[in-house]
């Protein structure tokens, strides 16, 4: 089990760092449709991969894929550690949620149909997921995590809710992935699925951390 363990932080140490990374170095040299510098108040995430237009599209998905797949496995060290039918329905869901999360820079933006659908299961399979392993650690007499974990991962549950179900969606059509050229100063949506990005890498590497140093206690 503390090979598992070892496994698991590791990995949840390493997927945030190479997405984060990747994130960082793409908007920094971005210049849009229009030539606008990329902002975090109004653009969102998957416009970083967005091929033809992201100058560095490749380094963001490439970064997302592997770290997404960190994350993945991290999710299932997790699952395996809490021994139990938790741990099993953790496990499906959060493989759900880290392999939807992958799949986005495997279709970026410009194929946008698929796009759309593996985005769309991240958020909701990672509200679903966040939730659980929140309630888990809270609640149970599980002494794999810090009951303070709970609230990161809280955390991403209620701000994707809001994401998904509370802000207007913009664009066209009914999903709040669907952009245009002509855009806010302030779009609340993006701002809002930059929040959700953060929860998620706090929470991963906040949990790893805390499994490490319980790891090295026990």
């Amino acid at each position: 089990m503390m090979k598992i363990r070892k496994f698991t932080y590791t990995l949840g140490f390493l997927g945030p760092i190479i997405v984060v990374a990747g994130s960082l170095l793409t908007a920094v040299v971005y210049s849009g449709k229009i030539g606008e510098h990329y902002s975090f108040l109004n653009h969102f995430i998957s416009e970083l991969g967005e091929v033809g237009v992201s100058q560095w599209a490749v380094v963001f998905n490439v970064s997302l894929f592997i770290g997404g797949l960190c994350i993945t496995a991290f999710m299932l060290g997790t699952a395996t550690l809490f021994k139990n039918l938790w741990g099993t329905v953790f496990g499906v869901l959060g493989f759900v949620t880290g392999l939807s999360g992958t799949l986005v820079g495997v279709f970026p933006m410009n194929n946008l149909e698929p796009h759309i659908t593996v985005a769309m299961w991240f958020f909701r399979a990672g509200l679903v997921s966040s939730a659980f392993f929140a309630v888990y650690v809270l609640f149970s007499k599980q002494k794999l995590f810090s009951r303070w974990t709970s609230i990161p991962a809280a955390s991403i549950s209620v701000i994707t809710f809001v994401f998904l179900y509370i802000l207007k969606p913009v664009g066209t059509g009914d999903n709040p992935l669907v952009l245009t050229v002509d855009r806010p100063a302030f779009w609340p949506n993006a701002l809002v699925e930059w929040a959700i990005f953060a929860a998620i890498m706090v929470w991963v590497l906040a949990s790893s951390y805390d499994l490490y140093q319980r790891s090295n206690l026990s």
